[in-house]
């Protein structure tokens, strides 16, 4: 290959990754997804909402935003975890008793300095509705009651609402990934020059 050529796919890749940048820079859903959180509490009448995506490069699950808390604050296991254990199965799942029980919701307790009493927590498929991408955790009904069908009824309307906001986040990761793989092969191919 020529140097005029490698100049070529160096310019080739440097303006697919602008172009990929760009495009996850710009179709942002979050401001909706923080609305959903703050409208959440008050709807089911919790102490906190919080959303999880699954992200696809490293099969890890991460706060998107949740009451009280940044992006990326928490991260939960897929196992031992009321939101890990619904993103795998695909269900959404109830839980109560929490501060008696050990699991992972313990550690983010400690790290968040909040107590876990009860929580529900539903899947948020992909756009064609076939893979988990994500969760939606509702925790502690307030005035020590327990989360009841009404409130899954609405959980279940709630992430079919959200989960195409989500579905974006989760292919702005996969740009995310591919856009540091052209970044990648760019540095590549300036040191073949």
């Amino acid at each position: 290959m020529t140097p005029e050529e490698i100049q070529k796919k160096i310019a080739k890749l440097q303006e697919k990754r602008k172009f990929v940048d760009e495009t996850w820079a710009s179709t942002g859903n979050r401001e909706l997804l923080k609305f959903v959180v703050e409208m959440g509490t008050r709807l089911f009448n919790c102490e906190r909402v919080s959303i999880f995506l699954l992200d696809p490069n490293d099969n890890t699950i991460w706060l998107v935003c949740g009451t009280g808390l940044a992006e990326r604050e928490v991260h939960v296991p897929k196992s031992n975890s009321l939101v890990g254990q619904v993103v795998h199965s695909g269900r959404l799942l109830t839980k109560t008793d929490m501060e008696h029980q050990k699991g992972a919701h313990e550690q983010i307790d400690m790290q968040t300095g909040f107590i876990s009493r009860n929580a529900m927590s539903a899947p948020i498929f992909d756009s064609s509705g076939s893979k988990v991408i994500g969760a939606l955790e509702l925790l502690n009904k307030c005035d020590n009651k327990k989360f009841d069908e009404d409130d899954r009824e609405y959980l279940e309307m709630v992430t079919s609402f959200i989960d195409k906001h989500l579905d974006n986040l989760f292919l702005r990761q996969e740009l995310v990934k591919i856009s540091r793989e052209i970044q990648l092969k760019v540095k590549k191919l300036e040191k073949m020059l």
